[in-house]
């Protein structure tokens, strides 16, 4: 099972290992870069449209996280906390 999200591949299949039991091979990949967010493996008994739903959650946090600390670097920005300041003012 393959779905583009937010810029992401996400991909969840389930496959026999080396031993012969069966496994849930997953993974998270920026589309942009092929930058490899995450790359694992699981028991099989996971359903693979919830392995799907939990790597659309990491995305989800890893966006959440990269806005909050643009947002926290602009606020330390002289001319942003100047123009802040003028706002609170008013």
């Amino acid at each position: 099972m393959q779905v583009n999200y937010r810029g992401f591949k996400l991909e969840a299949v389930r496959d026999d290992c080396a031993d012969g039991n069966k496994l849930v091979y997953f993974s998270a990949t920026q589309i942009s870069d092929d930058w490899v967010m995450i790359e694992e493996f699981a028991d099989a008994s996971n359903r693979l449209p919830s392995v799907i739903k939990v790597l659309k959650g990491r995305v989800d946090r890893y966006y959440g996280g990269k806005t909050k600390r643009v947002v926290e670097k602009l606020i330390k920005a002289p001319q942003i906390k100047r123009k802040l300041k003028e706002l609170l003012e008013k």
